[in-house]
């Protein structure tokens, strides 16, 4: 926790969590409800600890939020989540699509995916692997997110180009989820047409 202020701040830690399964135990230091005085621009760390059983299900987790808020005002001055889950099933593709625009070499690559035991990584949890060179090197490009929760189904699209006239394209999408199963789908090698009228940077 950081007093960002220039003035001495007093807090108390707020910890709100979700339900905890039966038999994991909790604790935290400092407690729920300390208050603590910070002078500007200090930072205080504390620690959580979590306890489970050898005999997980799936699915099983908690959410905890640490907030610090100032007693004169009950303003948040600072805050963040902890998230853990017992997951090892993969994330599942619900739905998967690809354009070709042949007036430019642009690919657009449109994935639909659920993750019903914890939830897809948000920041970086859809990609595209690709390689113009027969998979000597690759490249890899993380998908735009488009709608969902990151649980139910949730949409990301991302575009890829311009290539030259005649590239092969090899090309994987990965899906992640936030406890690191992954579900792979490669296409087939795609080969894009030979079109006078393309505009791309290779024809520059």
């Amino acid at each position: 926790i950081k007093n960002t202020d220039t003035q001495e701040t007093e807090v108390r830690l707020d910890i709100s969590m979700s339900s905890i399964p039966d038999s994991w135990q909790f604790e935290t230091y400092p407690p729920n409800g300390t208050i603590l005085k910070m002078k500007p621009g200090q930072v205080i760390q504390g620690v959580a600890s979590l306890k489970t059983p050898s005999d997980l299900v799936n699915g099983d987790h908690v959410d905890v939020r640490f907030t610090a808020v100032n007693t004169n005002g009950e303003e948040v001055v600072d805050g963040a989540e902890w998230y853990a889950v017992y997951d090892t099933t993969n994330p599942k593709i619900t739905d998967l699509d690809y354009s070709i625009d042949e007036d430019t070499g642009n690919i657009r690559i449109y994935v639909a995916a659920v993750d019903d035991d914890s939830m897809i990584k948000e920041a970086s949890g859809v990609r595209v692997e690709y390689s113009t060179d027969g998979g000597i090197t690759y490249s890899n490009r993380v998908l735009a997110y488009l709608d969902g929760n990151f649980v139910g189904p949730t949409r990301f699209q991302t575009d890829l180009g311009p290539f030259a006239q005649g590239a092969s394209i090899d090309m994987s999408v990965i899906v992640e989820d936030i406890s690191g199963n992954k579900t792979e789908h490669k296409f087939p090698l795609l080969s894009l047409p030979n079109r006078e009228h393309y505009n791309t940077l290779s024809d520059l």
